[in-house]
């Protein structure tokens, strides 16, 4: 099934909390916690965004996460007001870094905690910052708190490993833990996609237009969609969001519902992808939002083609596995 959001709110499941949705808002306001991961002061960015929830930091770290020493980020702040964690990886940084990323995805997936296959780069980055952010999670004090995982491109395939490991390792509850990417590559395979599914219920994976990196690595060789039935090609997880005429603050979108990985939504535009459409998300620049500007720039009114759309929310709705 298809959404395009003529209607509110979907038929959300009894055992799951009305608060449980996908707003404009929302992804704007996340952006700016993976937007904040790319700048050297990311707490800035928080406490402009989220003025009443008197964000602290936790960590944040910068270090080699590749055999070319190219580097990895991630900060996680807590927010006691809120009883929440955010946790932000920072994305690729050069185009080295992209190119050995590919070389990586070609080599054999790893198989990850039992729950499905993973792409080697985004295991091993994400591994190397776990132990930075472990201990945070571990802490009795906040173990109640809600944990927002977010970043963009290579930082939302780390986000998505590591809010999976949160579950796998019973850190959280599947109902404390959310996750938002933006612009994230396929991060396993079809197993591990249903499993991420399965244990992440409050999971959203939001696509610009004709963004180029949700489609990489490729799941088939040619044409729209994936094959359901190849089991050994990278597979995307979680409900699409799909803004397929800009991002403006008005913007309306859609959600496939489908199927995992659904031809409906951004994949029915293969093979005319592009990568500016990946460098910008609501109208900002998200290296140069968060980096030059720390969040402070206002998000503008109109989409990129100029016209004012209805926004519009959508529920939780779980996919068939």
């Amino acid at each position: 099934m298809l959404i395009s959001l003529s209607i509110a709110l979907l038929s959300i499941p009894c055992s799951f909390s009305m608060s449980i949705l996908y707003t404009h808002k929302r992804g704007r306001e996340t952006l700016n916690i993976a937007s904040a991961s790319y700048s050297d002061n990311p707490l800035r960015c928080l406490l402009y965004t989220f003025p009443n929830a008197h964000y602290k930091m936790l960590t944040h770290v910068e270090v080699p996460c590749d055999s070319r020493n190219h580097t990895c980020a991630m900060f996680a702040a807590i927010s006691v007001a809120e009883k929440k964690i955010v946790v932000s990886f920072r994305g690729t940084m050069t185009n080295e870094q992209l190119v050995v990323e590919g070389l990586e995805s070609l080599e054999n997936e790893v198989d990850w905690y039992g729950v499905g296959q993973v792409n080697r780069y985004f295991y091993e980055a994400t591994e190397i910052l776990w132990k930075y952010l472990e201990r945070h999670l571990e802490q009795s004090s906040s173990s109640h708190y809600r944990v927002l995982f977010t970043g963009h491109s290579l930082g939302g395939a780390m986000a998505t490993l590591a809010a999976m490991k949160t579950h796998v390792k019973n850190l959280r509850p599947n109902y404390k833990i959310s996750l938002i990417t933006y612009g994230e590559p396929r991060v396993g395979n079809r197993v591990f996609a249903h499993n991420a599914q399965s244990a992440l219920t409050d999971s959203w994976r939001v696509v610009h237009r004709a963004d180029m990196v949700p489609h990489l690595p490729p799941c088939k060789d040619l044409g729209a969609g994936c094959d359901p039935m190849d089991f050994r090609r990278p597979y995307h997880h979680g409900i699409e969001i799909w803004y397929p005429d800009g991002m403006g603050v008005t913007t309306s979108f859609t959600a496939c519902t489908d199927s995992l990985d659904s031809p409906h939504c951004s994949n029915s535009l293969s093979p005319h992808y592009n990568w500016e459409d990946h460098r910008w998300y609501y109208g900002v620049h998200v290296f140069h939002h968060g980096a030059d500007k720390y969040c402070e720039e206002p998000f503008p009114e109109m989409d990129q083609q100029g016209v004012k759309k209805a926004s519009r929310a959508i529920g939780l709705a779980l996919l068939p596995l």
